[in-house]
């Protein structure tokens, strides 16, 4: 598994064996995870048949609204305003 970003947790969701690269695994078909905060989690399909499988998956960054500022000041009288 060659994940985008590559800290991102890769989990077999369908195995009692824990993911780490190279994993060794009975042919079958498995079910991963892969999640990273910020990003969108992906669930993917593998076969392993006859051979070894290495998949890349890039995960899509959530996009984030824009953050603007709101500041408030009070309504100022000037001096000896009778307003």
């Amino acid at each position: 598994m060659l994940a985008d970003p590559p800290q991102a947790t890769v989990r077999l969701l369908n195995s009692k064996t824990p993911y780490q690269p190279g994993v060794s695994l009975l042919p079958g078909d498995y079910q991963l995870e892969i999640a990273l905060a910020g990003y969108e989690p992906a669930r993917v399909p593998v076969r392993i048949a006859n051979s070894d499988v290495t998949m890349p998956v890039s995960l899509k960054r959530i996009e984030q609204p824009a953050n603007y500022r709101l500041t408030v000041q009070p309504n100022r009288r000037p001096p000896g305003c009778a307003c």
